[in-house]
């Protein structure tokens, strides 16, 4: 079991590489990214700033 996080929020790469798995699961519980807008906070700012785009795509076989 493992949650991604802000970095990797979908680390089947690494998952994959590393231990070889049967089978992955994973579920996509988030709306995407939101553009910056000047009314964020300070930490929404280094959010965004640390935040990548996720790889959703697993290959079939």
């Amino acid at each position: 079991l493992y949650d991604g996080g802000i970095f990797d929020n979908f680390p089947w790469q690494v998952l994959d590489r590393t231990f070889r798995p049967d089978l992955i699961v994973g579920s996509i519980c988030t709306t995407g990214n939101t553009p910056p807008h000047e009314d964020n906070s300070l930490l929404d700012q280094a959010f965004l700033l640390a935040m990548q785009q996720t790889d959703y795509d697993l290959p079939a076989d």
